[in-house]
């Protein structure tokens, strides 16, 4: 399983960070200040049906989101 800070980055799933996914208005990353392996990403989707594209794809799967 690979660490949240790879993930974040998209060291092992490339792929994911440079989709551009239809349905999708938003997507930043944010590094925590205060712990040195926490990010959060702010997505904003058009819809619940884009929203659900978005989860189900095949790059996510393998990290369980």
């Amino acid at each position: 399983m690979p660490s949240s800070t790879e993930v974040a980055l998209g060291i092992v799933y490339p792929e994911a960070a440079l989709t551009n996914e239809a349905g999708n208005y938003l997507g930043e990353l944010f590094k925590s200040r205060l712990q040195s392996d926490a990010y959060m990403l702010l997505e904003i989707y058009k819809d619940e049906a884009a929203l659900g594209a978005h989860q189900n794809h095949a790059t996510w799967l393998p990290i369980g989101h």
